[in-house]
């Protein structure tokens, strides 16, 4: 059940409970107006969300596009370093074996 669908959920169940004459709870927990004070900051929380979702979405495809995708991205360009730096280094130094370990993958 999505958060919208359990928000939603809430006011038929508000709505019973403040036409129910006999629903009169000792328990603060269980009050039609705590009920209602946990669907406005459901709903606060779920607006929230929404507004950042967006810009969040756009900044991580940014960020893939860079890391990924872009014709001089980060995964060509620390493989050509790769590559150069195993030209320079004999392949039986310290140096090489541990650079050589590291691996750069596109997803």
């Amino acid at each position: 059940m999505s958060y919208d669908q359990r928000t939603n959920n809430l006011e038929p169940l508000i709505s019973l409970l403040e036409n129910n004459p006999n629903y009169n709870p000792n328990e603060e927990q269980y009050k039609v107006e705590t009920y209602k004070t946990k669907k406005a900051t459901m709903l606060a929380l779920t607006k929230d969300v929404a507004e950042k979702f967006v810009p969040f979405n756009t900044a991580r495809s940014n960020r893939n596009q860079v890391v990924y995708t872009n014709e001089d991205n980060l995964v060509a360009l620390a493989n050509s370093a790769k590559e150069y730096i195993s030209t320079i280094l004999d392949k039986s130094s310290l140096q090489y074996k541990a650079i050589a370990r590291i691996t750069f993958k596109k997803r």
